[in-house]
């Protein structure tokens, strides 16, 4: 798999693509794989000290100490995503979106300390600051920065 992986991955600095580009074939290719290779495994993990471990050799940058909630067999796009040390993440990432047939794509992080409540949503480019938190439900909008040391809420988020 990381072969396949590294033969297909979208350049990085191909941020966003027509849905008829050979980058999106690719990044479509890796999503399938993903999603049949990963999921089994990823679901059997949920709740053991394994998942970080696991995610880190799919391409997920994630620190010491992260406290990782239910959902993560539905991470698609585990190498866009950056949890730091400390942080508590129970949410929904989505890393990439499809507007006017244009695949875009972006990283998502998590600062240190922070807290993403449950039920939360990350779209693209989020950036979730140092000890921030996150309430559930929450929807932190694409490219959204939140200020560290700050309590957010609502959908799009506003802080508390």
């Amino acid at each position: 798999f990381f072969k396949q992986k590294t033969a297909y991955e979208i350049p990085k600095r191909d941020w966003s693509s027509d849905v008829c580009s050979s980058v999106l074939s690719r990044w479509d290719f890796l999503y399938v794989v993903w999603a049949h290779t990963a999921r089994p495994i990823l679901a059997s993990l949920e709740g053991t000290r394994l998942l970080p471990w696991y995610l880190r050799a799919m391409g997920a940058t994630i620190g010491r100490g992260v406290v990782l909630g239910r959902g993560f067999a539905q991470l698609v796009d585990p190498d866009m995503l950056t949890i730091e040390a400390g942080a508590t993440v129970h949410a929904l990432f989505q890393a990439h979106t499809f507007e006017d047939r244009v695949l875009k794509i972006d990283r998502v992080r998590i600062g240190r300390a922070a807290t993403v409540g449950h039920g939360a949503v990350l779209l693209y480019g989020a950036d979730v600051g140092e000890a921030a938190r996150v309430e559930p439900g929450s929807v932190v909008m694409k490219r959204e920065r939140l200020l560290p040391h700050r309590t957010y809420t609502g959908c799009p988020t506003r802080e508390v």
